[in-house]
């Protein structure tokens, strides 16, 4: 990816529903330029699909928690399931918006986005009682920070200059306003 694809891939980050001659626009780069980059950029698997992001407080889920899984790897195996596999399985939860492999003392990470706490119990209550679970750590998140669903860097060393890439970004909004 070289400057223009990432300023393509910005804009459509932020929106993915921008039309081409508005990302155009914003990043001053010819309608059919951006077009041919996009086809590119879906023909060689760097853009995937495109989704929507929903406002789960709008939908009353206003609290976010981490729960740390420790599992029972001796029940895993009797039954011929995988760490990875367990994790795939948590991430079908309706109430589960990520679910993650980790290194460490535990196994598994989730993210849950609940109503409030009896729902949060409900879920924690669900995940122990599963066969492969030792035991389970909570943590209520008190600020989440807006996200996204891309982490894309503008080089190839992994956001080795993330600052830099900050001012970059904080200018670029600027052109989009």
């Amino acid at each position: 990816m070289d400057r223009i694809d990432y300023l393509i891939v910005k804009a459509i980050e932020k929106n993915a529903k921008m039309p081409i001659r508005r990302i155009s626009k914003i990043t001053k780069i010819a309608p059919t330029t951006v077009y041919s980059r996009l086809q590119k950029l879906e023909r060689e698997g760097i853009i995937r699909g495109y989704y929507t992001k929903i406002a789960e407080e709008k939908l009353g889920r206003t609290i976010s928690a981490y729960i740390l899984i420790k599992l029972l790897y001796t029940h895993l195996k009797k039954n011929n399931i995988t760490q990875r596999d367990f994790t795939y399985y948590l991430s079908k939860h309706p109430l589960i918006v990520e679910a993650s492999t980790i290194t460490g003392r535990k196994d598994v990470l989730v993210k849950v986005k609940v109503k409030d706490m009896e729902e949060l119990n409900r879920v924690i209550e669900q995940i122990r009682n599963a066969d492969y679970v030792m035991d389970t750590e909570t943590m209520v998140a008190h600020y989440d920070a807006p996200g996204k669903l891309n982490i894309i860097c503008e080089t190839e060393t992994r956001c080795e200059h993330f600052w830099d890439n900050l001012k970059k970004e904080e200018e670029y909004e600027e052109l989009q306003e």
